[in-house]
């Protein structure tokens, strides 16, 4: 795992290098000038003055679009598919959405909505956790154990324990349901 974190850090520093080396071409006073123009006049039209409640219940609704095409894939025989995790994770980032809206704007929820929060953590949680090893392992196997100076035993018993971590989470899991048994 070390070796996996060292080389992504590794990574991370050459992109932030150059970032830091083009950045400054791109900030310069025609910019600053833009974006005060932008913040005293166009963002306020911009700005939409929705009811909280509204925005809640479309989002809600977009959660519950994206669950029901979860089910449909997890209903056949691809439930370890890159589909079927891809759903997973954008109903993820939908319960995601609907836990923060939630958050920052209690304050003008109704009553209904004041649970939401916690419901969504906990949504986001369990599908988090498979979401966050399917990626640790898909990472690992995009890098290769060479490039990482890994034993081939130490590399198969870590990326076996992985899979396996996966696919229990994938069967624990309450927001979606396995309806058959994975290979």
């Amino acid at each position: 795992m070390k070796a996996v974190i060292d080389h992504q850090k590794d990574k991370r520093k050459a992109y932030r290098k150059k970032l830091a080396d083009e950045l400054p071409k791109l900030i310069n006073e025609d910019l600053d000038e833009k974006w005060k123009a932008f913040l005293s006049g166009q963002l306020e039209a911009l700005v939409a003055k929705k009811d909280a409640n509204v925005v809640m219940r479309e989002l809600e609704v977009a959660y519950e679009q994206k669950k029901k095409a979860c089910k449909a894939i997890f209903r056949g025989q691809d439930a370890e598919s890159e589909a079927a995790f891809d759903s997973l994770h954008e109903l993820r980032m939908a319960a995601k959405e609907l836990r923060y809206t939630a958050s920052a704007a209690s304050f003008a929820l109704n009553q209904k909505f004041h649970a939401h929060e916690e419901i969504y953590k906990q949504i986001q949680d369990q599908l988090g956790l498979i979401n966050d090893n399917r990626l640790w392992l898909e990472t690992l196997n995009t890098i290769g154990r060479e490039e990482l100076n890994v034993g081939k035993k130490t590399w198969n018993n870590f990326t076996e324990q992985l899979k396996t971590e996966v696919l229990d989470a994938l069967h624990q899991n309450d927001v979606i349901p396995l309806t058959h048994q994975i290979k």
